[in-house]
């Protein structure tokens, strides 16, 4: 897989659209870190998204972030239902429930749809020019979110897909799977993350001499 480095993303950010919103981290496993999400934002900059699909809600801070910072557009994130068991399910999740977390900055233009994400079908939904993955992180979870990622996606240079917790020793299924698509897909790990992304833009901006 191409390894790149944040610089390579930070330096297509449009100018006049460097300055983001960004909460001071809380104490819960499996958030983002701050460069993480300051590279989520640059992206999403980068896809002039107007409209974002969030696999994995978790604890709301990162739809949160993402509909903060791109008020125009229409978010959708995908969580499972409450009680909920099975392969997608982490103790986290499960523990801690999006009805228990800070949720001040979700409004009405964020859609939230309650299955597993095996179960998921997003026929209808429409295109996505933003799509961020960081939901169940075993093997069928990632393959089934994948997959219906690329069916979703905006057919834009633009348009973005990003994974988190590549290289996450907890999660080597999603690792390997990773790396087996990659010969088939244009993936870039973003070094000093945990973030895999694929972006046309990004990748001909990086293969440039």
């Amino acid at each position: 897989m191409r390894r790149i480095r944040p610089h390579h993303v930070f330096a297509l950010v449009p100018a006049g659209q460097e300055r983001v919103t960004l909460d001071l981290p809380k104490q819960f496993v499996g958030e983002p870190l701050m460069l993480e999400k300051a590279l989520l934002l640059a992206l999403l900059r980068i896809s002039r998204a107007r409209r974002i699909f969030e696999f994995g809600t978790y604890l709301g801070s990162t739809t949160a972030m993402l509909s903060l910072n791109a008020p125009e557009a229409e978010v959708c994130t995908l969580d499972l239902p409450a009680g909920a068991t099975g392969s997608s399910a982490v103790e986290e999740d499960k523990k801690l429930s999006l009805s228990r977390a800070p949720l001040r900055k979700l409004d009405g233009r964020i859609q939230r749809l309650l299955c597993d994400s095996n179960e998921f079908e997003p026929t209808g939904l429409g295109e996505f020019d933003f799509i961020w993955i960081d939901g169940g992180h075993d093997e069928r979870t990632v393959t089934s979110d994948t997959e219906n990622a690329y069916r979703m996606r905006r057919p834009s240079p633009a348009s973005v897909i990003a994974w988190h917790d590549y290289g996450n020793s907890k999660y080597p299924e999603l690792t390997r799977y990773l790396e087996g698509i990659s010969a088939a897909r244009p993936l870039m790990f973003v070094e000093e993350t945990l973030m895999v992304v694929d972006c046309q833009v990004l990748s001909e901006h990086v293969a440039r001499p």
